[in-house]
């Protein structure tokens, strides 16, 4: 959605990937105000929000993050702290 009194600005940020749009909402805190059908993929959704100046810096700041740590395990476990019984997995932490 454009500014009807300047063209150039846009509104609305369109997020095309889930991971980022996860990102913003889970850790930036920004409100989802629309989600939509992709119209280049069938299989796939946009994600639509406010586009303000922090939405930017925060997209920056991921892409910059997303760059430099490109395998990064996101649950935090290591071999050796796992534990499996049967069918329920139990983390045992030491000290």
């Amino acid at each position: 959605m454009y500014n009807q009194y300047n063209p150039t600005q846009v509104y609305t940020f369109i997020c095309k990937s889930q991971k980022l749009a996860g990102y913003l909402m889970l850790f930036k805190n920004f409100k989802l105000i629309g989600m939509n059908p992709s119209r280049e993929d069938a299989n796939r959704n946009v994600f639509l929000f406010d586009n303000t100046q922090l939405l930017q810096d925060a997209v920056k700041e991921y892409k910059e993050w997303r760059n430099s740590n490109i395998n990064v395990n996101f649950n935090n476990k290591s071999a050796n702290n796992i534990q499996t019984t049967g069918q329920r997995t139990t983390n045992t932490f030491k000290e």
